[in-house]
């Protein structure tokens, strides 16, 4: 995101992540925990309507359950109109989620996840893979809903949930150490050499990496 001009500007001192020169295992990070932190931008970055993403990244959280790492759709409102990437291994998003099996990115280490949906499909046919090991999904609620995320009033926020009262919630607590934005689905050549970049960028072990 920010390779792109779009910096995650947050101008509140007290929620500003704290950047680790090394993590547990050595690796620079930035450090969210205490669960309040957050960065945020006033767009969805281009995605708009029913747009195809995909989410390339490399965190672990120190916290069980749902805690959402990225959100883009609108600031507020009662449907909520977004995308919401949770570290239960879920897609969650206005009017339901999509949950995977075993791939909670709870732990000491870090872990590389990648969420992908193509444009103007339902969410049931999302995806999430975890160390390169695709997931199964074991409940999708509204899987046929397709998005309709607006132009305007929009934000996108790093390290947290949104309600539809506009307030941030559900943190995440943890260690991020990389997050790449895709506006597609990436190709299978270009899964396996991103699975293989973040391996040896953050040492990141596991069956396909």
């Amino acid at each position: 995101i920010s390779g792109n001009g779009n910096d995650m500007p947050q101008v509140d001192p007290a929620l500003q992540p704290t950047y680790l020169a090394a993590n547990n295992a050595g690796f620079p990070v930035v450090n969210t925990q205490g669960g309040k932190y957050f960065e945020q931008l006033d767009t969805t970055l281009g995605l708009t309507g029913n747009p195809a993403m995909t989410c390339l990244v490399a965190l672990n959280t120190f916290t069980t359950g749902e805690r959402n790492f990225f959100f883009t759709g609108e600031t507020s409102g009662a449907d909520l109109t977004c995308y919401r990437l949770a570290t239960d291994s879920s897609w969650r998003y206005n009017g339901g989620n999509s949950v995977y099996d075993k791939l909670d990115l709870f732990g000491q280490s870090l872990l590389y996840a990648e969420f992908a949906k193509a444009q103007d499909v339902g969410y049931g046919a999302a995806t999430i893979a975890l160390n390169g090991v695709p997931g199964t999904q074991t409940g999708s609620t509204n899987p046929d809903k397709l998005n309709a995320i607006p132009d305007t009033g929009t934000v996108t926020t790093i390290g947290s949930g949104r309600t539809g009262g506009g307030n941030n919630v559900n943190h995440l607590n943890g260690h991020m150490a990389e997050l790449i934005i895709y506006d597609r689905v990436l190709t299978d050549e270009e899964r396996t050499s991103a699975t293989e970049y973040f391996a040896v960028k953050w040492g990141l072990t596991g069956p396909s990496v």
